[in-house]
C-alpha cells in the first residue's frame, strides 16, 4: 500500500477526550493548578499540565501574571516508538499583562512565553534520521489574546 493510500485511509478520525481542570488560589497572590485529560481512540493515555504562578495588580485595570508549568504524558505514547516517549513534553515560563477593556469581563492579554522541549521532543530530535531536529529545544512565543470571562 502506498503512503498516499495510507494517508487517505487515515484522514478522517474521531478522538474522544475527557478534561478536568483544577485551579487553586493560594495566599499572597499565588496560584497553582493542573489540567488533566484522558484521550482514547487512536492514541490512548493521560496528559497532565501542572502550573504555578503569581499575579499582582499594576493598577485597577491591569495585572501582571508570571507563571511556570509543564506538560507530561503517561501511557500515551507506545514505549516502542522511536520518536516519542512518555514523561515531560514541554516546560514553560510565561509573562502576561491582562488589561481590562471597557466592556464588562473583557480583557486584552498580551503575553510572552519561553518554552523548552521536554523528554518526548528531545527523544524525537535524537531519533531523527535526516539530521535535522523536528522540535526546537527552546523557543519564544509572543502574542495577545482577547478574553471574555463568563
Amino acid at each position: 500500500m502506498s503512503d498516499e493510500d495510507v494517508y487517505r485511509r487515515n484522514t478522517h478520525s474521531v478522538i474522544q477526550e475527557f478534561y478536568l481542570t483544577l485551579d487553586y488560589g493560594l495566599p499572597g497572590n499565588w496560584f497553582a493548578g493542573v489540567a488533566m485529560s484522558y484521550a482514547f481512540q487512536g492514541m490512548t493515555g493521560w496528559w497532565f499540565r501542572p502550573h504555578v504562578g503569581y499575579q499582582a495588580a499594576i493598577c485597577s485595570d491591569a495585572d501582571f501574571v508570571l507563571s511556570a508549568g509543564m506538560s507530561a504524558t503517561s501511557s500515551y505514547f507506545d514505549n516502542k516508538s522511536l520518536f516519542m516517549s512518555n514523561g515531560s513534553q514541554a516546560w514553560w515560563l510565561k509573562a502576561e499583562l491582562p488589561v481590562k477593556l471597557g466592556a464588562k469581563n473583557l480583557s486584552l492579554v498580551p503575553f510572552v512565553s519561553f518554552n523548552w522541549a521536554g523528554e518526548g521532543a528531545l527523544k524525537a530530535n535524537r531519533g531523527s534520521d535526516r539530521g535535522d531536529k523536528p522540535y526546537k529545544n527552546f523557543g519564544v512565543v509572543a502574542g495577545a489574546g482577547l478574553v471574555y470571562f463568563f
